[in-house]
């Protein structure tokens, strides 16, 4: 085989393993991101009086009378201090 095929193949051949490896790290998972989307989506399915750095912006306080026709008292929680 001249050297000018083998080394065409030999190219060849590193260029799939580079797209292997970079299909590979283009797979990794980044938790962090997963995590900190997780959190905030469990922030804006919150209810009630919300704090005033609540991070959902288009979320407002709700069900603030939820249950009022019925004669139900809302529980009133006082601001933890809870860190998850």
């Amino acid at each position: 085989m001249p050297a000018a095929a083998r080394s065409v193949k030999e190219l060849a051949a590193a260029g799939v393993v580079l797209a292997m490896l970079l299909s590979a790290a283009a797979a990794q998972h980044d938790y962090g991101d997963a995590l900190h989307k997780c959190i905030l989506f469990f922030e804006g399915q919150r209810s009630g009086r919300l704090p005033p750095d609540q991070r959902v912006r288009w979320r407002r306080d709700s069900g603030l009378h939820d249950g009022a026709a019925a004669g139900v008292r809302a529980l009133v929680l006082i601001k933890s201090s809870c860190l998850l």
